[in-house]
């Protein structure tokens, strides 16, 4: 099946997740009908506060390490978080993010999964260095 313009293979749909689709937080009702695969992931990048209640992720090589989840799930689910992403397809110019393949690291090995990343180029005075959402969300609320 076509999503996006990607063709995705029902056992290979993975999502490493690490923002407000988190296990409780905002969006995480999103993934009511996807497993769990591994509960501490993290990819090569660099993660941003928007300002917006929400992260955004670039990759970079440089960036450190962000944290997250991984999930897997089924087509109607992908296409819930494609339109959650406001993700229309490759290199769409409607993009807020790209989705994209990666590699993660698990303490289980390293797992191919899909992630949104931001289309954009963030401002670096809004990075969180540690890599952790939920922390820095903490954080600042307190």
């Amino acid at each position: 099946m076509m999503n996006g313009g990607t063709r995705v293979n029902r056992d290979e749909i993975r999502v490493f997740v690490y923002g407000t689709l988190l296990r409780n937080e905002a969006n995480h009702r999103r993934l009511k009908d996807a497993r769990l695969a591994a509960d501490q992931a993290h990819v090569q990048g660099a993660l941003y506060d928007t300002g917006r209640g929400y992260p955004s992720m670039v990759l970079r090589s440089d960036g450190g390490a962000v944290c997250g989840e991984i999930y897997e799930v089924d087509e109607a689910t992908l296409r819930s978080l494609d339109e959650l992403e406001d993700y229309y397809g490759p290199n769409d110019p409607r993009n807020e993010y790209e989705r994209v393949k990666v590699v993660a690291k698990t303490n289980q090995g390293d797992v191919s999964v899909w992630i949104y990343v931001y289309a954009k180029e963030p401002a670096e005075s809004d990075r969180i260095v540690t890599g952790d959402w939920r922390g820095h969300r903490r954080r600042r609320e307190s």
